[in-house]
Formats: C-alpha cells, structure tokens, sequence
C-alpha cells in the first residue's frame, strides 16, 4: 500500500461517518414528516454539508501526487476533515420520536455553531490546498483557493448577517460554489 492510499483511508473513514450521520438525519427527517416544519435555508445548508464532503473526498485526489507523506501532512489534512464531520454534526438536527421538528428555529438557533464551523473548514481547505501547492507542487490548487474563498465568503454573509434575505441567498451562492469547485476546480481524477 502506498502511503497516499493509507492515508487516504484515514481520510474516508472520516468523511464517510460524516456522510452517514447526514444521509441518517435526512432519513429520520423523511421519516418524521408529519412533524417537521422545513427550512429551505436549513435545508441548503445540509446540501452544503454533502458537498463539503464528497468535495474533500475528490479534492484528496490531487494529494496522490506527493509521494512523501509527513506527520504534519497527515495531521493538517486530518484536522481539515475533522472540520467537515464537525459541520455535519452540528448542521444535522437531532430528530426525536415525538414532537415537531422545527428547522426553521433550529436554523434560527444554530446557525452560527454550524455556519462557524464550515468557515473553519473553507479556511481548512485554502490552508491545506496553498500547503501542499508550495511544498508539493500539487497542481490546481490556486483556482480551488479563489472558489473555497468565495464559499467562505458566501457562508460569512449567511452567519453575521440578520437579514432574511442574506440568509436566503447565501446558501444558493455557496452551493453554487461547489457546483463550480467540481465543475471547473476539480473535475476529473486522473
């Protein structure tokens, strides 16, 4: 096994739990139906949290290159997933057996504990894409750095601003962000 392939293990570990606590909120929220009260913005924002993920799953890919893998290297990209489970986690409400699921106030409530924590890892994902460009060389990384500053700057607006409308727009603009970030930042693995 090479060291990218064992590393990368670590990684998917990682982003799969974060996937499956997701994927599980949004099947106890089907399930719970009759008693949610839907956001849209909330709603958004958990699209956000699956494109955060399978994002550092094919932006990992363009590490494959880097042959040397140094415990710095595993840790800041370690720390960097950590961040994406940690959205996740605080972006999926917690859905009980018996009363309304209100994400409209969850929204309301919790939007700056789950909007923080994806600027950590927007912040995380420019670190590490400059980190492994300057000391790697790993290409690409420039125009994925300008596309995560713009889903950062997208997910600001949405944490400091009150307004309604900000708060409508900036999931939109942040998931079209990642739209462009597979589309034109990282479109292919090869």
């Amino acid at each position: 096994m090479a060291a990218f392939e064992h590393v990368m293990v670590l990684m998917s570990f990682v982003l799969a739990l974060a996937l499956t606590h997701l994927l599980t909120t949004i099947i106890a929220l089907i399930r719970a139906r009759d008693r949610v009260r839907l956001s849209w913005i909330h709603l958004g924002w958990m699209v956000f949290g699956l494109f955060i993920t399978v994002g550092w799953w094919v932006g990992m890919w363009d590490f494959h290159v880097v042959s040397h893998w140094t415990t710095l290297n595993i840790w800041i990209s370690l720390i960097a997933v950590v961040t994406t489970y940690l959205y996740i986690g605080l972006v999926c409400p917690k859905v009980l057996d018996v009363g309304t699921i209100d994400l409209v106030e969850f929204h309301d409530r919790h939007r700056h504990e789950y909007l923080s924590a994806g600027i950590v890892s927007g912040v995380m994902g420019a670190v590490v894409a400059l980190y492994f460009q300057y000391w790697y060389q790993v290409p690409g990384q420039t125009l994925q750095v300008i596309i995560i500053g713009a889903l950062v700057i997208s997910t600001t607006a949405g944490l400091v601003s009150p307004n309604k409308w900000v708060q409508r727009i900036s999931p939109i603009l942040a998931n079209a962000g990642w739209v462009l970030f597979f589309l034109i930042g990282d479109p292919a693995l090869t």
